[in-house]
């Protein structure tokens, strides 16, 4: 196992980075079910999901289960996401926590 610090070290010059602006027509398609907006969501969004999983949990294979677990269920539950409540990498981490240990 990989300390997370020396991982993100490793990795980026920084811990976080702000997601990269999503045009509203791909969050648009990712409601509607579109597979080709969902992958440009997980491309934006997965990196910044990841170091926050991994801020907590400080195992990389445990982060990346979580990180799939946290999409499958963003995509599983895209009828529940409303675009005015939130930004959509908080309601992505908002799934993760769910799968974090207590």
């Amino acid at each position: 196992m990989l300390v997370a610090t020396s991982f993100f070290m490793q990795t980026t010059n920084s811990f976080y980075t702000a997601p990269p602006f999503v045009k509203k027509e791909i969050t648009e398609g990712f409601l509607a079910g579109n597979k080709k907006s969902f992958s440009a969501l997980y491309d934006a969004y997965s990196s910044t999901i990841f170091k926050l999983i991994l801020l907590k949990v400080k195992d990389i294979q445990a982060s990346e289960k979580i990180l799939e677990l946290t999409f499958v269920e963003a995509w599983n539950r895209r009828h529940e996401y409303r675009t005015w409540e939130k930004e959509f990498v908080a309601w992505l981490y908002y799934i993760s926590r769910g799968f974090l240990p207590a």
